[in-house]
């Protein structure tokens, strides 16, 4: 039984060990905050050498449902302050879990992009109150982002968060050594991400 709980738990995977084994151990971590901001619930069932089926229940009604079932996830966050926000993250799945969460959210709004380009491009037409980017993608990397918001006069007092998944120790230190205003790991804390940007845009 604890196992299967494990599997839910961030940076958990199965052969870890093993160098061929891919991925960060965050997708199913990502997967159940996403069900529970959609008032759905996530599970699975498993037989030794035989595999595993995963299952997601969302109710037609997102507004009747109820999701209780696992208190890890079911956290009580702080009110975000009303903010004007950029997201950029080339994952999808990380995208669409910031959007139903701003979504719940009253005064803040939320635009996305999923490359560093086009979130400068963004920044420019939309200029908010703070930018918030993963590190690895596909193309510029955050740094690349950073690098061209600290040195835009447009930019001028805009913090800039990374939320990344690389959590090592000496990843997450050149994060803090770098010029980002704050460094969040992977899966989201919607309660440190909160309290990050409320301090970042609050008076």
């Amino acid at each position: 039984f604890e196992d299967f709980i494990d599997i839910f738990e961030p940076f958990s995977r199965v052969h870890e060990l093993s160098h061929e084994t891919q991925g960060t151990g965050i997708g199913l971590p990502i997967a159940a905050q996403l069900m529970e901001l959609m008032n759905g619930d996530l599970g699975f069932s498993s037989k030794l050498n035989e595999g595993s089926d995963f299952w997601v229940d969302i109710p037609l009604d997102p507004k009747s449902g109820q999701r209780i079932k696992n208190a890890k996830h079911n956290q009580s966050v702080g009110k975000l302050l009303p903010c004007s926000v950029i997201y950029v993250d080339d994952n999808p799945v990380n995208r669409l879990l910031i959007e139903k969460w701003f979504a719940k959210q009253d005064g803040a709004s939320i635009a996305l992009a999923e490359a560093a380009r086009d979130g400068l491009a963004l920044a420019h037409r939309v200029h908010p109150d703070i930018i918030i980017t993963d590190i690895n993608m596909p193309g510029e990397s955050g740094y690349w982002l950073l690098e061209r918001i600290h040195h835009s006069s447009a930019f001028s007092g805009v913090p800039v968060v990374a939320l990344s998944a690389m959590a090592m120790c000496d990843e997450v230190k050149l994060g803090e050594y770098s010029e980002f205003d704050a460094y969040i790991t992977k899966p989201i804390d919607f309660n440190v991400l909160t309290k990050t940007i409320n301090k970042l845009v609050g008076p």
